[in-house]
Formats: C-alpha cells, sequence, structure tokens
C-alpha cells in the first residue's frame, strides 16, 4: 500500500483542487439574490444555432481526463504542468466569478429542430459543470 501512495500521490492536489472547484462552483450557482453581468455582445444573436457542435462539445468532457489519465501514469512532469494549467484556468475563473457574478444565456427555448444531437445538446448544457453555462 505505501509503495502505490508513493507511486501515485501526485493525484493528491488534484483531487483535493476537484473536490473545491466543484463545491465553489456549486456555491456559486446557487446564489441568490445576486445582480448578474450578462455577459453578450450584439454579434451573438448572428451565430447560427448548430446542434452538431455538440459532439465536440461532449468529446471534450472525455478528452480532457483522458489526457490527465494518460500523462498521470506515463510522464509525471508534464501531467504536472497540465494539472497546474487547468487548475489555475478555473482557479481564474471561480474568482473572476465570485466578485463579478456573471452569466451566459446560450440555451435556446426551443430547438430548432428535433434529432438527437439537440436532446444532445438539451441533456449537456443541463448536466456538465461547464464553466460558461451558468443558470
Amino acid at each position: 500500500m505505501k509503495r502505490y501512495y508513493e507511486k501515485y500521490k501526485h493525484i493528491i492536489p488534484l483531487a483535493i483542487f476537484g473536490v473545491i472547484y466543484v463545491l465553489w462552483f456549486y456555491l456559486l450557482e446557487h446564489r441568490t439574490n445576486v445582480q448578474y453581468m450578462v455577459v453578450h455582445m450584439n454579434i451573438d444573436d448572428y451565430i447560427p444555432f448548430c446542434e452538431y457542435f455538440v459532439v465536440p462539445y461532449l468529446l471534450w468532457f472525455a478528452y480532457v481526463p483522458a489526457v490527465l489519465g494518460y500523462l498521470f501514469f506515463k510522464d509525471r512532469r508534464n501531467y504536472d504542468r497540465c494539472a497546474v494549467f487547468l487548475c489555475t484556468g478555473m482557479l481564474i475563473f471561480l474568482v473572476i466569478s465570485t466578485f463579478i457574478p456573471n452569466i451566459q444565456h446560450l440555451r435556446l427555448h426551443t430547438m430548432p429542430r428535433h434529432n438527437v444531437f439537440t436532446v444532445l445538446a438539451g441533456i449537456s448544457l443541463l448536466t456538465f459543470l461547464s464553466m460558461h453555462f451558468y443558470k
């Protein structure tokens, strides 16, 4: 057991950060009586909805853990660099969102078509802890 701990103890900081991130994100998302700054530009209204983009979006949620998992076992130096890079970005987001509550209205009220991609888009917008999908 001690041998495994010594070999894999570099997961501990990322695991601790993961717990802190999920709790902090949850608290931010469930604040009440907060004035949110809507992040929106007029040009956003001209971007068409493309339900097929849900495929690379969902693949990203598999890609990041897969790369971290691979690096965790195969390349400790790059694992540390990747984990620090990801955690730094997520921490910056959490700090900014704590002091400047913001929201993006990315969800469509009604989907333009009904197919597997629009169903996945609807599910993914409600499920994943993505930094830009608030409320």
